[in-house]
């Protein structure tokens, strides 16, 4: 397992994830991170709308980005968990 952080971030400010998760690999950080948007979207529609100029960049333990993936991305708008799974992050 390997210890992964979920940072909020936009061009000026970063919101740090100082707790992180432990993942088996990186395709498990994936699914963890497109989920979480998912559910946040769901959960909160107006305030979602709000951080579309951010995005999530999850690195490991030493600070390197493994996924980055956009909080305004239309792709992902609405789509079920499932799917979210099958479409690309970027890495």
């Amino acid at each position: 397992m390997t210890r992964y952080y979920f940072h909020l971030v936009d061009g000026h400010e970063i919101i740090p994830d100082r707790t992180g998760i432990d993942v088996a690999d990186l395709d498990e950080v994936r699914a963890t991170t497109l989920e979480a948007v998912h559910q946040f979207r769901q959960e909160h529609p107006a305030t979602a709308a709000k951080w579309q100029d951010w995005r999530i960049e999850v690195t490991d333990a030493q600070g390197v980005v493994a996924v980055t993936l956009e909080l305004g991305d239309r792709e992902f708008s609405g789509v079920a968990p499932t799917r979210l799974e099958s479409m690309p992050c970027r890495h």
